[in-house]
């Protein structure tokens, strides 16, 4: 069972959906403010946070620095929600360990689809090595001309 922790200014959107899809297969919590979001953290680290840049008492770039400085970060997968900026370039930092970074205006199914990619990854270690097994697509190319090749259709 993931910890997972949703910390967003819009938790009323992402409730509903999170915990039907989510609350009996994993523990779930959402908060609507980032010292909230920092006090338990310091508590029991979640497993994956998906984290707002704007947020009441502490914005999401304090937390992550707060995060960082108790070195829980590696502990964690971080999925940054970022607000478009007048510029039009919203501001990432390649320097911390962002698994995924969500632009706004986005839905709940993308936080979703979000987490549950960074869960298959974190639980399926052995999808690098299925890459690097077919590295001159051989097997890709086999598939291809039998598909191609065939005029039967699909099972």
């Amino acid at each position: 069972m993931s910890k997972i922790l949703l910390a967003t200014n819009q938790p009323e959107q992402v409730s509903d959906l999170v915990l039907g899809l989510w609350g009996n297969s994993h523990s779930v919590i959402i908060v609507s403010d980032g010292l909230a979001a920092w006090n338990l953290i310091r508590g029991v680290p979640p497993d994956i946070l998906f984290l707002e840049e704007l947020l009441p008492s502490m914005d999401g770039y304090e937390l992550l620095l707060k995060i960082s400085e108790e070195s829980l970060l590696p502990k964690m997968r971080v999925v940054l929600g970022l607000h478009m900026p007048n510029t039009g370039v919203p501001y990432r930092n390649w320097a911390w360990p962002i698994d995924s970074y969500l632009i706004r205006p986005y839905s709940p199914w993308q936080i979703v689809v979000n987490i549950e990619q960074i869960m298959y990854r974190v639980m399926q270690p052995d999808v690098a090595a299925l890459a690097d097994y077919d590295k001159d697509d051989t097997l890709w190319r086999t598939v291809g001309t039998k598909l191609s090749s065939s005029n039967e259709p699909l099972p």
